[in-house]
């Protein structure tokens, strides 16, 4: 595991991992926050709406 969080923020993790759409996934066996059906390709965003979401 990871060391303590010592800081007075919260610390959370988030995954994202992404594939060609050539690559979906085809077993369908996990739960949809390890196996999501939405294979919509990503798309790219402005750099300003990018510093907008930090």
């Amino acid at each position: 595991g990871s060391a303590n969080n010592v800081s007075p923020w919260r610390r959370a993790i988030m995954y994202l991992i992404y594939n060609a759409v050539s690559n979906a996934c085809t077993n369908g066996d996990r739960p949809w926050f390890q196996n999501n059906r939405d294979f919509t390709p990503l798309t790219a965003i402005d750099d300003e709406d990018l510093r907008r979401l930090t």
